[in-house]
């Protein structure tokens, strides 16, 4: 998991989903949902997707083990697509 999320087929539809229900840019509609969320996991979310840092990276600037970083970005993608797909149905 240390490539692109972009390069994924999750990171793909994550952008798209992304691009489909929002005017603002990306970066805004993730800090808009990221306001839930605990300091660590807005970190790493911003990092991945504001920054374009690898999950290595992420892990070192943070001081967490690869794997926690790993668990939040699943945790985080997840909620988020539940909130756009909340969105979309409003």
């Amino acid at each position: 998991m240390d490539g692109s999320f972009a390069q994924t087929k999750r990171g793909v539809a994550m952008e798209g989903v992304l691009k489909q229900h929002s005017v603002a840019s990306p970066a805004e509609v993730l800090r808009s949902i990221a306001a839930g969320f605990t300091r660590t996991e807005r970190l790493v979310l911003m990092l991945r997707y504001t920054e374009e840092l690898t999950v290595k990276e992420i892990a070192a600037v943070l001081e967490l083990a690869q794997a926690e970083v790993e668990k939040i970005l699943v945790r985080v993608r997840s909620h988020v697509a539940k909130r756009l797909r909340k969105k979309k149905r409003s």
